[in-house]
């Protein structure tokens, strides 16, 4: 999926500014303008840049994920805590107590999202079949087929 440009520029102000091991944000906290209670806030937007990254997956999956708390370490990780995957019909598919998504940095720069490692703390999983679909499958989905590289 394709970052804004100015999701990329938060991303290395957030890196420069030794945003590294910011305070938890919860991901629908109010905004604030500026840099504010340990969160990176984009200027005209009201999300944090951890929160922006979590609506981006949430934006291009089937599925959805939710947190208790994210932060973003910089310069390519994003942490979730109490984290559940959703399925479309918003049943809970999974349960993790910590996840972290590591981001490709290369891709990132080139304004691609690219999860390169995942590590998750106490995964608890509830599969269930609809239709002859697993849930877990319907809930990691895109919602657009993936675009193929031009040559």
């Amino acid at each position: 999926m394709r970052l804004p440009a100015v999701l990329l520029l938060a991303s290395v102000a957030a890196h420069v500014d030794g945003a590294s091991g910011m305070d938890h944000v919860r991901p629908d906290a109010p905004a604030a303008p500026g840099v504010a209670d340990g969160a990176v806030r984009l200027a005209g937007l009201g999300e944090s840049v951890p929160a922006l990254f979590l609506k981006l997956v949430n934006d291009a999956l089937k599925g959805r994920i939710d947190a208790g708390t994210i932060r973003y370490d910089a310069p390519s990780s994003v942490v979730l805590q109490e984290a559940r995957l959703l399925d479309p019909r918003g049943g809970v598919v999974a349960r993790v107590k910590r996840v972290r998504a590591t981001l490709s940095l290369s891709e990132l720069l080139s304004g691609e999202i690219v999860v390169s490692h995942v590590e998750l703390d106490d995964p608890s999983l509830d599969l269930v079949l609809h239709d002859d679909k697993l849930n877990l499958l319907e809930a990691l989905t895109p919602k657009k087929p993936p675009t193929r590289p031009r040559r």
